[in-house]
């Protein structure tokens, strides 16, 4: 599957539409997308790296050992879970697709499951992306076979599926179980077994309640930030590191009485508090609060009235998260003092809103209040 950033139809059409821009709003949107490009790093960095070895190794054993062929990694929107294994699983030389005899060989195969799906339409996608498209009306056994012998024909060893939470979109509970079996059938095919990962929302926790799943899954839900010490560390780290600025007194100001630079802690809750502890969410508003901090430094040198250096503070933030949540500065977790009794996770919400508004996901369920009846595939929602 070409991705947009390799798509070079794209590129090209980008490369005309920049051409168009000023130099200083192409300056200014060059420097903001190297800061989002450079990652984090965190301790769930080491975690994935050692699920993913154990998840590669477990293939040298015998062909139908169970423990830890399915790994599983669910959160909520934003979490940071496709992000993560991007960075690990698409630079990864053992899983770069080659060629033997001028035939295509691809280690890894990686896709994200559209909403709603079935088994079958799965089916029918993931030959498609190895370059096998078939009738889109395949019946199920027939495709699963054929996608059977083409993942060997291939040699795909990994199997990544994205937001997998969609495939337990079903209105017949027996059909959950029947997901649950096909599964299972690719990684414990005789001929050629292979390893699956399923990335995707808390809901996809519920696959580990069957047993042949549960007795092959590495399960590693992603939990949530509390600590306002981590927050302060990826602040620093993504302003003056990434950014190469300064935080103002807001943030970071010297004790006198302790005779040192302290973090303010209550900001750090802050954060946490309207992100609801979502580690995407928490980056996104660090990354949007510098950009704030930039156009507003650069319209003041534009009025010849910029201070020495641009620093990023509480209003930056404020800023930021106005943008994304859309409050008044009483409503506005950064300015209110009664901030810890406002609705935390308004910024994660409504981003999950922006990028998921087509499907109610059973986590927006039950942020809406209310039952959201699952599609057939194929079927759209009046």
């Amino acid at each position: 599957m070409m991705r947009a950033v390799e798509n070079p139809a794209r590129l090209s059409a980008l490369a005309r539409l920049r051409s168009s821009l000023p130099p200083e709003v192409l300056a200014a949107s060059d420097r903001m997308d190297e800061i989002r490009r450079r990652l984090v790093d965190t301790a769930r960095d080491v975690e994935v790296d050692e699920r993913l070895l154990r998840l590669k190794t477990s293939m040298f054993g015998p062909v139908d050992g169970k423990e830890g062929s399915i790994l599983i990694i669910t959160g909520e929107s934003h979490a940071g879970k496709t992000t993560m294994l991007e960075r690990k699983l698409l630079v990864d030389p053992g899983l770069q697709p080659y060629e033997t005899d001028s035939k295509p060989i691809t280690p890894l195969v990686y896709m994200g499951v559209k909403a709603p799906n079935s088994l079958q339409s799965l089916a029918v996608e993931l030959l498609a992306t190895l370059g096998y498209p078939v009738k889109v009306d395949m019946k199920r056994p027939a495709a699963f076979k054929l996608l059977r012998e083409k993942l060997q024909e291939r040699q795909v060893l990994i199997l990544w599926l994205d937001e997998a939470q969609n495939l337990l979109h079903v209105n017949n509970p027996m059909e959950l179980t029947i997901v649950a079996n096909n599964l299972v059938t690719l990684v414990q095919n005789m001929e050629w077994p292979i390893r699956i990962i399923l990335s995707g929302l808390p809901e996809l926790d519920d696959l580990v309640d069957f047993k042949q799943i549960r007795s092959r899954a590495d399960h590693w839900p992603l939990g949530k930030t509390t600590n306002p010490a981590h927050v302060a560390g990826w602040l620093h780290e993504i302003v003056e590191k990434h950014a190469e600025l300064t935080l103002d007194d807001t943030l970071y100001r010297y004790d006198e009485d302790e005779e040192k630079w302290i973090d303010n802690v209550e900001f750090g809750l802050r954060l946490v508090h309207a992100s609801g502890g979502n580690f995407g969410t928490i980056m996104r508003l660090i990354r949007d609060a510098v950009g704030c901090g930039l156009k507003e430094y650069d319209l003041a040198v534009a009025k010849a009235d910029a201070p020495p250096t641009c620093q990023i503070g509480r209003r930056h933030f404020a800023k930021a998260y106005a943008n994304i949540v859309g409050v008044s500065n009483k409503a506005n977790i950064f300015w209110a003092p009664n901030w810890g009794e406002l609705p935390g996770d308004m910024a994660r919400v409504k981003l999950a809103e922006i990028e998921t508004s087509a499907e109610p996901t059973r986590e927006m369920e039950k942020e809406l209040g209310k039952k959201v009846k699952p599609l057939r595939a194929g079927e759209r929602r009046k």
